[in-house]
């Protein structure tokens, strides 16, 4: 298309009817391609090396030129088809994330008042004072220190009964995230509870706590490599529980992300994810 305009489809354009628009004589190119595209009626250069990534370059045009970033991948796509170029591993239609995705919204102080409601109704053993679970409830702020009285209620909160144990579970997924509490959960011990719970509770949102726990794990340093080194045995006893409710497919699905993106980064991913796949 050398010394030509042409006008890269929109969301809703078909390339088969782009528009030229005109003939005109360009100065020396600095790159291997360049074109001049008129995008929601502006008209902007693109440019690109051989070398150089589509989603890097199109991210880049959608920056420079302030476009809606919903026209990412038929930018990338035109890329692609005009310039010789490719789609870098894990970039495509299917797979465009290359970060791990993780559960940390939650509304804490509901966990909490489940928390002290609940503590009336355990065993007098696993009993947490509500001075306690005060202090557990910080954990959500994700401080850099955690106190060995947080940890030990953290411990009894987390063998409460099943009918019980939910609040806890939506705790225990984001302090796991906190510095103090990921070096302590960092061992196969804890990775085995987490899986016992899975297989032997009846309640559904306990399933789909457990699960975001483990997706949240792979940010955590201590836990990323448990993660890698079980990947067989935790992928085996989640997809036992996958079609308990389209929540836990939907859970499952963040964690099979996850795993994509460790192989994605070179980690030693050597399941086959495609056969733990649902659609969701």
């Amino acid at each position: 298309m050398k010394n030509k305009w042409v006008q890269v489809k929109s969301a809703n354009q078909d390339q088969s009817n782009a528009d030229e628009l005109d003939f005109m004589d360009k100065p020396t190119k600095k790159k291997d391609f360049e074109f001049y595209c008129v995008v929601d009626g502006k008209l902007c250069k693109l440019e690109i090396n051989k070398n150089e990534n589509p989603c890097e370059v199109a991210s880049k045009f959608i920056a420079d030129h302030k476009l809606d970033p919903s026209y990412l991948n038929d930018i990338q796509n035109y890329i692609v088809k005009n310039c010789d170029a490719y789609l870098p591993p894990g970039r495509n239609a299917f797979f465009p994330s290359d970060k791990y995705y993780t559960y940390l919204n939650a509304d804490i102080r509901a966990v909490k008042v489940k928390l002290l409601e609940f503590t009336n109704f355990v065993q007098k053993s696993q009993h947490v004072p509500p001075a306690n679970i005060e202090m557990l409830a910080l954990l959500a702020n994700f401080p850099d220190e955690v106190t060995e009285e947080q940890m030990q209620s953290l411990d009894t909160i987390i063998t409460w009964n099943d009918e019980y144990l939910f609040p806890a579970l939506d705790l225990l997924r984001l302090a796991v995230r906190c510095k103090g509490v990921g070096a302590r959960v960092g061992n196969v011990t804890f990775i085995n509870n987490l899986l016992q719970i899975l297989r032997s509770t009846k309640i559904v949102i306990n399933r789909v706590s457990v699960i975001k726990i483990f997706c949240n794990l792979f940010e955590v340093k201590e836990c990323l490599e448990l993660m890698i080194t079980n990947q067989e045995k935790i992928l085996d006893t989640v997809k036992e529980t996958l079609f308990a409710s389209h929540k836990v497919e939907k859970a499952n699905s963040s964690l099979i992300l996850n795993y994509s993106v460790a192989a994605y980064s070179g980690l030693p991913v050597n399941i086959y994810i495609e056969s733990y796949c649902v659609n969701v």
